[in-house]
């Protein structure tokens, strides 16, 4: 079957400065606009598009909002502020928590650090948490070891935080922040 030319070209120019047994090595093996090449390019697609994704999660700029007291296992809990959306007396941000020692799962697997949504009701001082992500390391940007899909927010179940607590505290930060924050619709 005959080329078309610019797959011959192309295959001459990728040789050069390339040593190569066989020429035929660099020869396109599908014709252009064949179903396989197009299902390529989807598929090319697809994979950059969640690379582009996944950068973006891990490009988050954390800012940290509070530690915990004990000496023993510090968790540091952070905010990505560029995250933090309100509508109402509703916030919703993108948290991490990361500890000084690992943490280990329902199934014994360990990790350092997770990300996640949290939603506060600023006004009924109550919290709520979905789509965790976990990370055997402390910043985030290893592979996940677990993965919970993001609830709808009718499902999520809102609690109140103990007086004194680091969950108070984030209820603090976020419901303080919201001010500033965009008012897009949760």
């Amino acid at each position: 079957m005959q080329r078309p030319n610019s797959v011959r070209i192309e295959a001459n120019r990728l040789m050069r400065g390339k040593r190569c047994q066989n020429r035929a090595t660099y020869q396109a093996t599908t014709p252009t606009g064949s179903s396989q090449s197009k299902e390529r390019n989807v598929r090319l697609v697809a994979t950059l598009f969640l690379w582009g994704l996944a950068l973006a999660v891990h490009a988050a700029d954390w800012t940290l909002m509070t530690t915990s007291t004990d000496l023993k296992k510090v968790t540091y809990w952070y905010v990505d502020k560029a995250s933090l959306v309100s509508h109402s007396t509703l916030v919703r941000a993108q948290l991490r928590t990361a500890w000084s020692q690992v943490q280990f799962g329902p199934d014994n697997t360990g990790y350092l650090s997770t990300t996640y949504i949290s939603y506060v009701d600023c006004n009924k001082r109550l919290l709520a948490y979905t789509a965790n992500t976990y990370f055997s390391d402390f910043e985030s940007t290893s592979d996940p070891v677990h993965q919970e899909p993001e609830l709808p927010l009718t499902e999520l179940n809102f609690a109140p935080a103990r007086a004194g607590t680091p969950g108070e505290m984030r209820i603090n930060y976020l419901c303080k922040s919201y001010e500033g924050s965009s008012s897009k619709s949760i």
